[in-house]
């Protein structure tokens, strides 16, 4: 589950914040020992941490808030293919200015990332300046050492007979 659902919010953070220095998860895995749903909190220095929940099995928003000192950002449900966000400045308790920005969505979202590597196969490329490969290969880390945390394990893989 981590490893399809679980990127996006990873990779979220990722981009705002780079590598983080510490992962704590808890979680559930099923009776085969697939993860159901975990909860992951990354830290980075300087005390900024990120909050991450993901579940096949709870029925959780899907939306993504960044908050600082000063305010916050809301990005709503199906936060990685959004159309909008609002941006909240609260430069004093009880004070909020906010903006709100929209834009237009290609089909379910993951228009522009097909798009992308399409292009990257047609250039040769190996990676596409949106997402470079090593934060492809962070993000990939992350997911790994939240699943070992979580106590998924995978059965050795099946030898691969040369096509020769």
């Amino acid at each position: 589950m981590l490893l399809d659902v679980g990127i996006y919010p990873v990779a979220f953070a990722q981009m705002l914040l780079g590598a983080p220095s510490a992962l704590t998860v808890t979680g559930t895995l099923n009776e085969q020992g697939v993860d159901n749903e975990a909860g992951l909190l990354l830290t980075w220095p300087g005390g900024v941490r990120a909050h991450l929940d993901v579940s096949l099995i709870s029925p959780i928003p899907g939306s993504a808030m960044v908050m600082g000192t000063t305010g916050r950002i809301e990005v709503p449900p199906r936060f990685h293919a959004a159309t909008s966000l609002r941006l909240v400045h609260a430069p004093a308790r009880g004070v909020e200015e906010t903006q709100t920005f929209e834009w237009e969505k290609e089909g379910r979202g993951y228009v522009p990332m097909l798009r992308a590597v399409a292009q990257a196969v047609r250039e040769e490329r190996t990676e596409c300046p949106e997402m470079p490969l090593a934060h492809s290969v962070e993000i990939a880390g992350i997911l790994e050492q939240a699943l070992a945390g979580l106590g998924v394990r995978y059965p050795e893989p099946a030898p691969v007979e040369s096509l020769r």
